[in-house]
């Protein structure tokens, strides 16, 4: 009994370590194609605007791009109050202990030079 479980678990390490194996493969596979084909794509934009068969709107363009900015825009001022409450709420605590705030962030520093 206990040489099949060994057998049965050598197996399955195995199986899986394959399954890894194959599906990393074909992720590296994928992604190649994937970004070969989007530096495709922007290539051949490239080509057939400097050619002359494609035309941008600029305008229409602009327009876009200042209507989602003003969105993120409005997105970000709605949860302003909340970041900027906990903002001012660390502020506070670090302004209150400044020693314990300061041994904190050199012991922090040096563990990342470390």
């Amino acid at each position: 009994m206990e040489n099949y479980l060994q057998n049965l678990f050598l197996f399955r390490l195995v199986s899986v370590h394959l399954v890894a194996g194959l599906r990393d493969i074909l992720f590296q596979k994928v992604g190649k194609l994937a970004a070969t084909a989007v530096g495709g794509g922007f290539f051949l934009i490239l080509v057939g605007h400097q050619t002359g068969y494609l035309r941008i709107d600029w305008q229409r363009v602009e327009r876009d791009v200042s209507k989602t900015q003003s969105r993120i825009t409005r997105e970000a001022e709605q949860r302003l109050p909340q970041v900027s409450g906990l903002f001012h709420q660390a502020k506070d605590l670090i302004k209150k202990n400044v020693i314990l705030s300061g041994s904190f962030g050199a012991g922090f520093l040096l563990g990342v030079a470390m």
